[in-house]
């Protein structure tokens, strides 16, 4: 109460508080805070990005290198190449010896010891992803991925969006220190919300135009669904495995229900994918629309968000029957 006092009664801290205090505010706001905010945000989506990537490439690999079929492993392989924001490719055996390599910038790249610490890093100008190679049939170990993904244009549009909000900022202290607060949050509301719009839209363009082609052809039933045992997207294999006229059909069934032949399965799979975030050859017995009674291997992993919360599950199912 007695700061704001001295501030109603003197005239300089008036002055200061409606003045230099908001620009100064509004200077650190747009050339530290905000950017900063921005590349975790950029950064978290381009891990997410090569997380999704070099697992559909694993999982495609792995299905070529179990049945011997290297067209489909060299099909994965360009396909992986196609990313222009990725400028290492390395698809290695189990013994470390390379079967495809791609690596346009001359990378240096030491494996044994990147090979000793499997999983996604991010470092100032890449993301660096190891994931492990694994027969879709067998579970067993066939080799390993080593991909990279560069940032440069994450860090460029970073460099743009800093330079944008000192324009910004600079234009707010012209118009008059006293309308600095309310012109801030307007702007920033506005940028937020035609960023969020472009990154969604983006984020939609590239994702559908990635996994379309290997997503619908791939023979192996691919899935996510819900811890409430609703689906969220399958494949054509998988609709055609459980004997239904289109995913939009399968979306709508509950898993335990309709497609477990004894609904308890599908708790205890769950649990145990909770308890363990991920299985291998799991063997269940399900039943197709048409009443069958059909024997699949699933794969699978428990996805989670930063609080450690169940998103859902995504795996994938082979008829052994």
């Amino acid at each position: 109460m007695k700061l704001l006092t001295r501030l109603n009664t003197s005239y300089s801290a008036r002055l200061l508080a409606s003045g230099a205090i908001p620009w100064l505010a509004v200077i650190l706001f747009a050339v530290f805070y905000y950017p900063a905010k921005q590349k975790s945000a950029i950064l978290e989506s381009a891990k997410q990005d090569v997380s999704t990537l070099s697992e559909m490439l694993a999982l495609s690999v792995g299905e070529g290198l179990g049945e011997g079929n290297i067209d489909l492993v060299q099909t994965a392989f360009n396909w992986a190449k196609q990313d222009s924001n990725v400028f290492y490719v390395s698809i290695l055996d189990e013994h470390g010896n390379t079967i495809f390599e791609y690596n346009p910038r001359h990378q240096t790249v030491d494996r044994a010891r990147v090979l000793r610490q499997p999983g996604i890093v991010a470092k100032e100008n890449m993301v660096l992803a190891v994931v492990p190679i694994l027969d879709v049939h067998q579970g067993q170990k066939l080799g390993s991925i080593i991909l990279i993904h560069s940032l440069d244009g994450a860090n460029k549009e970073i460099r743009h969006e800093q330079i944008n909000w000192i324009i910004v900022a600079l234009v707010l202290f012209a118009i008059g220190l006293r309308g600095v607060i309310v012109l801030a949050r307007q702007a920033n509301s506005l940028a937020r919300e035609v960023k969020e719009r472009r990154q969604a839209e983006e984020a939609m363009l590239t994702s559908e135009a990635k996994f379309r082609t290997l997503f619908e052809n791939v023979r192996e039933g691919i899935h996510q669904s819900t811890p409430e045992g609703k689906f969220l997207t399958v494949n054509p294999a998988l609709v055609r495995m459980l004997g239904y006229n289109s995913s939009e059909e399968l979306l709508t069934v509950d898993i335990a229900r309709d497609l477990y032949v004894d609904p308890a399965d599908r708790e205890a799979w769950a649990g145990e994918c909770e308890r363990t975030g991920e299985f291998a050859n799991a063997e269940l017995r399900l039943r197709r629309k048409d009443g069958a009674i059909i024997t699949v291997l699933e794969n699978a992993r428990v996805a989670r968000d930063v609080q450690g919360r169940v998103l859902y599950y995504e795996g994938t199912l082979t008829d052994i029957t």
